[in-house]
C-alpha cells in the first residue's frame, strides 16, 4: 500500500477511512440504516464505487463528495474532511451541522462547488473567504439563529469580494440585512438574494461589476428606488 493506495484502481486508504468515520456520524431518524449502504467497511471495497462519491480518473483521489439529508443527518465528524486533499465539489445540504463545520472546510483548497443550504449554520465564517478556487457556493436558507449572533445578520459583502472566481451564489433565505456594496465578480453569472430583509437601492455600477451576469433574482427584500440606467447594457440578464 505504497503512499497510501489499497490496489491499482482503488480509491485511497487514508480517504476510504475517513468517508467511513464520517458516515459513523450519521444520525438515522428511523430504524432504517440502508443510506449509503454502499460504503462497505471491507478491505476490499473501493470507496471510488459508493454512492455520492466521485473519484480522479487518474489519481483516484475522491473530488466530489455528496451526503444530501433525507431521514438522516449529518452533525459532526467534520474534521474527517480534512484527508479529502482534492475533493472539488462538496454538497452536504439538508443536515444539521452549525458553523463549527467552516474550520474544516477552510482547509479543502481545491474546493469548487459548496453546497452547505438548508442546515443550521448560524453565523458565517470569513474562513469561507479563504476558499480562492471557489467557483459555485450555496448557502441558502439556513435558519440563523439571531440569539447567538446577538444582532441583525448584515449581507456578507465580504463573501463576495475575497472569492472573485464565483460564478453562481444561492444567499436566499436567510434574513441578510442591510445594503448591497458589490464587488467586481467578472465571472458571476447567477445570484439569487431573494427571501431576506436587504435594503436601500441597487449599486448604480451593477451593470459593470458584474458583466457576465445572466440570472439575477432579489424578490422579497426591502429594496427601493429605480433600477440603475445600465440595467439595460446586460445583455445576457433574463
Amino acid at each position: 500500500m505504497a503512499n497510501g493506495w489499497r490496489c491499482c484502481y482503488c480509491c485511497w486508504n487514508e480517504e476510504r477511512t475517513a468517508l467511513l468515520q464520517l458516515k459513523a456520524n450519521i444520525k438515522y431518524s428511523t430504524s432504517d440504516d440502508d443510506y449509503l449502504s454502499s460504503w462497505g467497511a471491507n478491505e476490499t471495497s473501493d470507496c471510488c464505487r459508493w454512492e455520492g462519491i466521485v473519484c480522479s480518473n487518474t489519481t483516484r483521489r475522491v473530488i466530489e463528495l455528496s451526503i444530501i439529508a433525507k431521514e438522516e443527518q449529518l452533525s459532526n465528524g467534520f474534521e474527517k474532511l480534512r484527508r479529502l486533499r482534492k475533493l472539488e465539489v462538496l454538497d452536504l445540504s439538508g443536515n444539521s451541522f452549525n458553523h463549527s463545520i467552516f474550520e474544516p472546510i477552510s482547509q479543502l483548497s481545491s474546493l469548487k462547488s459548496l453546497n452547505l443550504s438548508r442546515n443550521f449554520i448560524g453565523l458565517l465564517s470569513e474562513r469561507l473567504s479563504g476558499l480562492d478556487k471557489l467557483e459555485i457556493l450555496d448557502l441558502s436558507y439556513n435558519y440563523l439563529d439571531f440569539e447567538n449572533i446577538f444582532s441583525t445578520l448584515h449581507f456578507p459583502n465580504w463573501l463576495l469580494e475575497n472569492n472573485s472566481r464565483l460564478g453562481e451564489v444561492h444567499l436566499d433565505g436567510n434574513a441578510f440585512t442591510g445594503s448591497l456594496q458589490l464587488p467586481f465578480l467578472p465571472n458571476l453569472e447567477a445570484l439569487d438574494i431573494s427571501n431576506n430583509k436587504i435594503q436601500g437601492e441597487l449599486p448604480s455600477n451593477i451593470g459593470s461589476i458584474f458583466p457576465k451576469l445572466s440570472g439575477l433574482i432579489m424578490s422579497n427584500n426591502m429594496l427601493e428606488g429605480l433600477f440603475p440606467s445600465n440595467f439595460g447594457d446586460m445583455e445576457d440578464l433574463f
